[in-house]
């Protein structure tokens, strides 16, 4: 079983997080409890100064923990529990690698603009035909073809490899 270990949060060198997510003074070494906010864990932290501020747990234990040599902006919780801060389930990603995997693994369809249901095809369809297209010479016969067996207008399909509409979809 891995140890916990804690390190001096930069930005707050006050304070200390680990790799499983807790957060501690370093004078007292009390762990900070959390609140949440849409499921995340927050933390409130004061700088030497008397400065309050409010940070997302798992962004203190990638920040800390994470290599991230693409320079990503996001976090992203591998199984999904916004409350599981440890560090063997974050990785560091960008916006669509993080809507793709809410996708694929959560089933999650909030951030997309329309709602699926008002749509013709699914989210599993848009990647099945994207899919296609980066593998396949596309022509007018493909085109009609996707869209034929999808009962779907060809300039519906063709908007799509265009990426004109279902942007957030890869």
């Amino acid at each position: 079983m891995t140890e916990e270990i804690f390190k001096t949060i930069e930005e707050f060198p006050n304070y200390m997080v680990s790799n499983f997510g807790n957060v501690r003074g370093n004078y007292s070494g009390i762990i900070l409890k959390h609140q949440y906010k849409k499921g995340y864990c927050i933390v409130t932290l004061c700088k030497p100064k008397n400065n309050q501020a409010n940070r997302f747990v798992h962004r203190l234990v990638a920040k800390t923990f994470i290599e991230n040599p693409n320079n990503y902006d996001q976090v992203n919780h591998i199984d999904g529990n916004k409350s599981n801060n440890h560090i063997s389930n974050l990785e560091w990603c960008n916006y669509t690698q993080n809507k793709a995997h809410a996708v694929k693994v959560l089933n999650s369809f909030k951030f997309l603009k329309n709602k699926p249901i008002a749509r013709k095809l699914t989210v599993e369809q848009v990647i099945n035909m994207k899919q296609v297209f980066a593998s396949s010479v596309v022509t007018t016969d493909l085109i009609n073809s996707i869209a034929s067996e999808h009962n779907v207008n060809p300039q519906t399909i063709k908007c799509i490899y265009w990426g004109k509409t279902w942007k957030d979809v890869e």
